[in-house]
């Protein structure tokens, strides 16, 4: 039997702000996804052009979390701006070759 040890304060947490910005805290997985998803569905709803994500307090990222990334980059016209990214997040990048795709600062 598999167990999570991750302790539950680690759920992602969305704060928006001006401008599209979006900082996200906590882990961006399988489970958290959706609310991510709902949170830039909103976005585009508003008619929002650009969305920044916020990840400097980001812990983890799954490749659910990376689908969402691109999901995002794609569904908003000017695409998406990823601020932040941790070093394990940057080595994830790399290694999917997404960096090549995304715009990260």
């Amino acid at each position: 039997m598999v167990t999570d040890l991750r302790p539950q304060s680690l759920q992602l947490r969305i704060y928006p702000g001006p401008d599209g910005l979006l900082r996200l805290t906590g882990e961006l997985d399988m489970a958290s996804r959706p609310e991510l998803c709902s949170a830039l569905q909103r976005q585009l709803d508003a008619g929002q052009q650009r969305c920044v994500l916020d990840l400097t307090e980001l812990s983890f990222c799954d490749s659910a979390g990376l689908s969402a990334l691109v999901w995002a980059d794609h569904a908003f016209p000017r695409g998406v701006l990823l601020h932040g990214p941790g070093r394990q997040l940057r080595k994830i990048l790399r290694a999917t070759n997404l960096e090549q795709f995304l715009t990260i600062e």
